[in-house]
This record gives C-alpha cells, structure tokens and sequence, in this order.
C-alpha cells in the first residue's frame, strides 16, 4: 500500500469512528444517521472502484451550495420550533458537510477539513453521552488520529519534494508504505495516549462541563412521591434497570449488616394509599467546605459513622438516597431540603447522573428500650404515628393473637414481623382487581402480596396495639460487586420496610417481607457483568466525574506515599548503621554497613560504565561509518565547491530545491549534485549506513564535479 492511498484510507476510517460514535449516542435523527453512513459506504466503493464501469451520481458545485443552504435552514426551523438546543440542531450542518467532502475527496486540502468535521462529531458525542463505549471509541479514535496526521504531513512533503504544479492533488507519484513508518507510528500513537491521560490528570477542574445536558430519558420509579397508593412498587419489581450503585470506602468487602437505602417516609394510611403529612420542608445548611449538616455535630456522637458513595442514574425523582440516619451530605447541588422525618429532598430532580456522598449515624436498639414496656411511651408527640383508618375489629383481634407471649413493644414488633413471615407467602401475582380494603385482603383472604402488603400490615398491627410506626419506602441492597466492590441496585431492589419507635434508640428498621429466591444466571456471564459495571463505574467516577478535589485527593495520595517509602528507607538505612562488620586482622575495625553499600554502587556504577564504552567500540568496530555525520560533511564540501563557482545555497532554499537549480543553470553539473544530494537525504534523515562503496561513490562525484569548470570542459 502506498502512502497516499493509506491516507484516503484512514481519513475514511478516522471520519467513520467519529460519525459512528455520534450516532451511537442516539441524539441523531434517522435521516441524518441514513445520509451518514451511506455517504461512508459511497466514498469506500470510489476508493475500493466498487460498480466499475456504471454511471455514476455526481452533483455540481452549486448543487453542493443549495444542499447547504437548505441544511442551515433546517438548523434554523429545528432550534426555532424543535429539539430548542443548538448543538443538536448543528449536527444537520455538521453531518451534511461531512458527506459533501467524503463525497468530493480528491484534493490534498480536503483532507484536513475533514479532519475538523469529524473532530467536531466526536466532540459532539462527549457532550451527549457518558456512557463507558465512548471510552474505548476515544481511544481508537485518538490512535487513528495520530495515524492519519502523520500520513497527511507526510504525503505534503512527498507532493512538495514531486514538484507537482498542483500540490493540492492527492494522486502523487506513489511512495511505498514501510515497515519501519508503521511501528514508529504505532510507538507515537501509544506515547501520545499516554501523554494525554497524564494531562487529563493535572489538569485543573472548574465543574462538571458545560454543555453536560440531560443523558437520555430519566428512569421512571415509583413510591418516592408524597402520597404512594398501595401496589406501586410492586409494578416495577420485574425491572432489572440500574438506578444506583453505592460503595463504602471506610468497609473492607461487603458490610456485615443489611443495606437498606432510605428515600421516603410515609405516616397516614387512608386504607388505599401512604402519605406524607410532614410536607412541610426546611432547607439544611450548608458549610463553608461544602457540606450539608442535616442532622447538629452534638448528635454526630450517638454511633459510629458510615459513609456512603452513591452514584444514582438519571431518575424522575427529586429524592436522595442514604442509609438511616443521615447525618451530613456532600454533592454537586446547591440546596438540600429535609422534612420532619429526615427525608431528604433536591429542589428538582437534576438531569443525568449524580454523584454524591452521605455520611449516616445507624441506630441501634438499647437494652432499656429492648426490656421496656409501653409506659415508656410519652403520652404526646406519638399520636401522628399511631393514627388508623377505618377497619373492623378483626385487624385489632389479630394483632393481639400474634403478641401472646409478650407485653413489650421489642417482643410485639418481633412477634409480628415473625408471623407475617411465616404465614404469608410473598408473591408479584396480586390479580388486577383493585379492592376497597387491600389490608384485609391481604390477611384475612389472599394471604399473598409483596413488600408494601408486608410493610403496611405490620405497621398498623402495631398501631392497633400503641407502638408507634410508619412506612419507609427506598431500596434493599443484595447485589455485590466483588470487583468493584459496591452494591448494584436495581428497580427491582425496590422495596418497602417499617421504621419502629423506640423512646430511648430512634426509629429501628423492620423488615417483615419474606426473602425471594433470584433466578440462577451462568456464573461466568455473571461475572463478567460484574467485571464490565465496575469498569463502568470506574469511567464515570473517575473520568466524568473527575474533578479538582480527586486531583487535590490524589496528589495527597502520592505526597504520603513518596513520604512513607522515604522515611522506610531512611529507618532500614539507620538500622543497618546500628549493626558493624568487623574484620580480625591484626586488629579490630568497625566499618558502618552503609559505607560498604556505597562502595558497592559505585563499583556497581563503574562496572556499568565499562560495559557500555565496550558496547560503544565494538558498535565502532563493527559499523562501517557514522551514518549521518559524514554525508554532512560530504554535503558541505560540495557546497563549498558550488560556492568558488557562484552557486550559492540560499538559506530559505531545501537542498532537493538547490539541486533544481543547478540542474537549471548548470546542466553538466546537475546530474552530480542531484546524486550527491539523494545521498545526504539518505543519511541524514532515512538514517540508511555510510558504507565504503559509498565513500567511494561520493568522493568520485565530487571529483567529477570540479572537474566540470576545468578547462576543455562544457562548463568551460
């Protein structure tokens, strides 16, 4: 292949990467995706002669005009009464000047404004996706793009050195593609990769990108709203979509206890649906690092701290997520609300991923509230959570049938957390008929239902015997990433569990809804999905949402490493010295270890240095000459000889330039200089050997040409 085909080639291939990433977003209209990819497939059949020999369509040059008029106009009726956005509405432009120069690549100067356009379509694409594929479509796109600049300079120079009239023609005089050029390029491409990552690293942050917009539509959930009717959750249980994943960098695997991710709380049961009568909501306040208080410092002493990373999808929800109780919040928002149950709550949901940390203070149950009885219980401040819908006794009847055996309100929630797990069975199939009085249904009659049956039973059994309770809905975590270490949370995690009141200890977690068997999936697929969602997570948290604090993290991170190994070294070097060598000769001398590891670098050093000048003389022995050192010197003593004779090199002048000239002005000694100067192109920049015969050759050209102004001479 020659370098100028192998240009055509791969400014197809590099613009075909670009366009196939920016449709892969999905924010291309069909037609626009149509002209695209048959604008490719039509430019690889004129460079691969597909239908050779058949008509073929060609369009004017005012024919191209007019199709650009009318794209610009489309830009224009798209931003004024369309998608409203200006950068999806200039794909139009974009994509239709990309099919005009594929369509029309013939010149030489074609081919860097393509290079412009597809840059523009995979610029456009980062801006429309986050996505981990873009990962791996940057990198092939980077280490094309190095390909074909190297390509595209190199056949510049190649039409320059022709002294082709038209040096925007990119049908030259072939040059032959090596084997040398390919790896030297692969070598750069990969250099080059690694010189941008490391600057992607240092770079200094100021937010998370300006045109970062909405990635696709959010995900539609259920049961986080301020009134959630009874059945909700259990529609989005088969849904296997990922809303969330939530990781704990100060737990070593995966945490010993339950992860349930609390979203909102719900205290008034009408007998068809939960609601939220603490609608009223009080902004937290924020600090000057940055961090949400919602619960005051004093109370940050009742337990241990457990922090959370959670990185949650693009939902249509505006409720934040955290293991009960939350105590501080740390993300990209600028206001954070709480209302009186210690939901927390965006002003708005906020388009695409967040990203956010959630520092919680578990509680957990004293000793005094496990053995107390209900006199413990003061008699205000409880009544919102013991309130009861209209129901028969029945409901009453049962809750006292299962707490027999135990007169405190531990030993009641327990009492009937058991129950309900041993005598109902837990069930998706609910039927479709909706009925007057879904609670009594569900323990007197069907005796099936699923976590918000489970949940809202338990809760009014024990309203109906004076402990206070209420419904929590948010997500149960039971996937863990061995890799990534991290929960995966699915719709299907969805889940609804009960918050149980306890004077001395907060609200405790119940869970009363029994645990499902998952479908078994091949282990290896298993596995493998594991591996490629932490990899996923990994690009996004670290490349999407790489910001100023993870550079400032990280480069604490290499200060204490540089630290800890210094000061390891300098103990073990210290330690060394306490011990002596002592050598019986005539005598007894104590010499510190160090200085003997001293001596032994510098005669390590020194042995080093003699190998390579051994290495050096016998390169010197065994090749023939400099390679480029001599033509230099062979090239400068045929300038000097052109000088005495009036030939003078300018400066701006290359030497294949000069050689035309003398070719010009001085025929007889033309076809001398012009050989001389194929030898100094050989040399100083092909790096080819200076060998004997070519000594030879030179220092017979240059005698032939002084012999050129002798007289008898044409010259003469």
């Amino acid at each position: 292949m020659t370098l100028q085909r192998a240009l055509r080639v791969n400014t197809r291939v590099l613009t075909g990467i670009a366009f196939s990433t920016l449709a892969g977003t999905g924010k291309l209209s069909l037609p626009l995706v149509v002209m695209g990819f048959i604008s490719l497939i039509m430019s690889a059949g004129q460079e691969w002669k597909w239908g050779a020999g058949r008509p073929k369509f060609r369009l004017s040059q005012a024919g191209w005009n007019g199709l650009l008029i009318v794209a610009c106009l489309a830009v224009v009726g798209d931003f004024l009464w369309g998608t409203r956005n200006i950068l999806q509405s200039s794909l139009y432009v974009l994509v239709f000047l990309m099919a005009n120069k594929l369509l029309t690549l013939t010149r030489l100067k074609d081919i860097p404004q393509l290079f412009v356009i597809g840059f523009m379509e995979f610029l456009a694409a980062a801006v429309l996706t986050v996505d981990l594929w873009y990962a791996l479509a940057f990198v092939v796109y980077l280490l094309t793009a190095i390909w074909a600049l190297l390509l595209y300079h190199v056949s510049c120079e190649t039409v320059q050195k022709s002294g082709n009239v038209d040096e925007t023609c990119l049908s030259v005089t072939p040059v032959p593609f090596t084997t040398r050029f390919f790896w030297t390029t692969n070598a750069i491409a990969i250099a080059a990769l690694a010189v941008t990552s490391s600057i992607f690293l240092v770079m200094p942050r100021t937010g998370f990108g300006f045109f970062q917009k909405s990635q696709g539509t959010p995900i539609r959930t259920s049961g986080f709203s301020e009134k959630v009717d009874l059945g909700v959750i259990g529609a989005v249980k088969q849904d296997p979509t990922l809303v969330m994943r939530v990781q704990f960098p100060d737990i070593e695997g995966e945490p010993s206890e339950r992860v349930y991710m609390r979203g909102a709380t719900f205290d008034h049961y009408t007998g068809q649906s939960w609601i939220n009568s603490f609608s009223r909501r009080r902004v937290v306040a924020k600090t000057e690092e940055g961090v949400f208080e919602v619960a005051k410092k004093s109370a940050h002493r009742r337990g241990p701290r457990v922090i959370q990373e959670i990185l949650v999808e693009a939902l249509d929800i505006s409720v934040l997520f955290g293991l009960p109780v939350a105590a501080e919040i740390r993300g990209p928002f600028t206001s954070v609300e709480t209302d009186a149950m210690g939901g927390l709550w965006l002003t708005q949901p906020l388009p695409g991923r967040l990203q956010y940390s959630v520092t919680s203070i578990p509680h957990y149950l004293s000793i005094e509230d496990r053995e107390g009885d209900l006199s413990q219980y003061p008699a205000e401040g409880t009544s919102r959570f013991l309130q009861l819908p209209p129901m028969g006794p029945q409901v009453r009847e049962l809750a006292q049938a299962m707490t027999m055996a135990t007169t405190t309100p531990h030993g009641m929630a327990i009492a009937i957390r058991d129950s309900l797990l041993r005598n109902y069975q837990y069930t998706l199939d609910v039927g479709a008929h909706r009925s007057d009085s879904p609670l009594d249904d569900f323990l007197f009659t069907r005796k099936t239902g699923y976590c918000e049956h489970y949940a809202t039973a338990m809760v009014i059994l024990l309203r109906t015997l004076g402990v206070p309770a209420r419904l929590v809905t948010g997500y149960f975590a039971s996937e863990w990433n061995n890799f990534g270490h991290y929960y995966a949370i699915r719709q299907q995690d969805a889940h609804a569990w009960v918050e149980v009141w306890f004077p001395r200890s907060g609200w405790i977690t119940f869970d009363p809804t029994p645990g499902t068997a998952k479908e078994s999936s091949n282990p290896f697929l298993k596995q493998m999905g594991s591996f490629i969602d932490s990899f996923r997570l990994k690009w996004d948290r670290f490349v999407i949402h790489y910001n100023f604090s993870d550079q400032m993290t990280l480069a604490k991170g290499l200060k204490q490493h540089s630290d800890s190994v210094r000061e390891w070294v300098s103990r073990g070097l210290y330690s060394l010295e306490l011990r002596d060598w002592t050598f019986h000769e005539g005598g007894s001398t104590s010499v510190p270890v160090t200085i003997w590891l001293y001596l032994m670098g510098i005669f390590v050093c020194g042995l080093v240095g003699i190998y390579a000048l051994w290495l050096r003389a016998r390169r010197a022995r065994f090749t023939p000459v400099k390679r480029h050192v001599h033509g230099i010197r062979m090239y400068e003593r045929m300038l000097k000889l052109l000088t005495t004779q009036g030939f003078e090199k300018s400066p701006n002048a290359t030497p294949y330039e000069f050689s035309q000239r003398i070719m010009r002005e001085c025929p007889p000694a033309g076809p001398m200089v012009q050989a001389l100067t194929e030898l100094y192109y050989h040399t100083r920049f092909g790096q080819e050997p200076f060998s004997p015969c070519d000594l030879q050759k030179v220092e017979q050209l240059l005698t032939h040409l002084a012999t050129v102004w002798k007289p008898g001479s044409q010259r003469a």
